[in-house]
C-alpha cells in the first residue's frame, strides 16, 4: 500500500509525473522489471531499458537471491504485496 501511495503522490524513484491541480498520472510505459513464476518453479525475469529487453531464467527464488540479490528484493516486494492483496 505504501508503494501505491508513493506512486500516486510522487514518492519513490522520481520518474513519476505530477501536475498541479491534476490527479497523479503515474509512470508511463512498461515496467522496468517483470517476474513470471512458472509451474515448474522456475522464475523468468524480464529487464527492460528503452527499446531493449533482457530475459533471465532462474531455477527458483533461492537461485534468484544468490545470483541477483537486488532483483530478488524487487521480486519479494511484489510477492509480499500479492499476499497482502489475497488476504483482504
Amino acid at each position: 500500500m505504501q508503494r501505491f501511495r508513493d506512486l500516486m503522490f510522487g514518492g519513490g524513484d522520481g520518474k513519476d509525473f505530477t501536475f498541479p491541480g491534476i490527479a497523479h498520472l503515474g509512470p508511463f510505459g512498461k515496467a522496468k522489471h517483470s517476474f513470471e513464476v512458472r509451474t515448474d518453479g522456475t522464475i523468468e525475469v524480464k529487464i527492460r531499458k528503452g527499446d531493449s529487453e533482457l530475459v533471465q531464467l532462474f531455477d527458483n527464488a533461492d537461485d534468484l537471491k544468490d545470483r541477483e540479490p537486488k532483483l530478488y528484493e524487487k521480486y519479494r516486494d511484489l510477492m509480499d504485496e500479492n499476499k497482502m492483496d489475497e488476504n483482504k
